[in-house]
């Protein structure tokens, strides 16, 4: 049989294929785990090209690694076209971090679909919103889990989260719109922060710029 009547065969009844459908088909990296998964994003994405179905295997198992924490460095962590790959939309890099973050922490049973990772997306867009907004006045106090959940790293102590949300209070709310910003902002709190007990450098010059230390040069 060609392959042009295995990828046929692939495309007849996809919700119903096995993972011997793919292999014959010329795909690699379905197995018994994951077939599931990936007849689902099969079936939202509606691709029929050999090597696009290839890339939407490769970018879930890419995802699935990451929830059974088996991704072996930040560089091997889904991207935004990764998500896109499978059918997952709104993911963009101002969310990225936040939703990875989500499937890191995620049961396995919430990543055996579309629609259930389309779900950590949207609790992901709260946790970055909390953050974002938080300037503003009206939200309650910020936690470790809060940052967490929202991509920010290095924000582990309490100190440290009470003087970021007090610089963040404070700050432009211009400068203090974006994940991007807010890190910079926790990496700066976390080297004050560690200068003053002696376990770190001094801090860069925008760095204490940020946090509004001035008079040093």
């Amino acid at each position: 049989m060609c392959s042009s009547d295995l990828l046929g065969n692939l495309l007849a009844d996809v919700s119903s294929n096995t993972e011997n459908h793919y292999k014959s088909a010329g795909i690699s990296g379905v197995s018994e785990s994951n077939i599931n998964s990936i007849n689902n994003a099969m079936v939202v994405t509606g691709i029929d090209d050999q090597d696009e179905i290839q890339q939407l295997v490769n970018s879930y198992n890419t995802i699935l690694d990451l929830g059974s924490n088996t991704s072996s460095s930040i560089g091997d962590r889904p991207t935004n076209e990764d998500y896109s790959n499978i059918g997952v939309v709104g993911v963009t890099g101002a969310i990225l971090a936040a939703v990875n973050v989500a499937v890191m922490d995620a049961e396995t049973d919430e990543l055996t679909s579309v629609a259930k990772i389309e779900v950590l997306v949207a609790q992901a867009e709260v946790a970055v919103t909390k953050i974002i907004t938080y300037g503003d006045g009206d939200g309650s106090a910020l936690t470790i889990t809060d940052y967490l959940a929202a991509g920010i790293t290095g924000i582990t102590q309490e100190t440290e989260v009470l003087l970021l949300s007090e610089v963040i209070m404070l700050s432009d709310p211009v400068a203090v719109d974006s994940i991007a910003e807010i890190q910079f902002l926790a990496d700066a709190v976390r080297s004050l922060i560690q200068q003053i007990t002696g376990a770190a450098s001094d801090l860069s010059q925008a760095q204490l710029d940020l946090l509004g230390v001035k008079g040093v040069t």
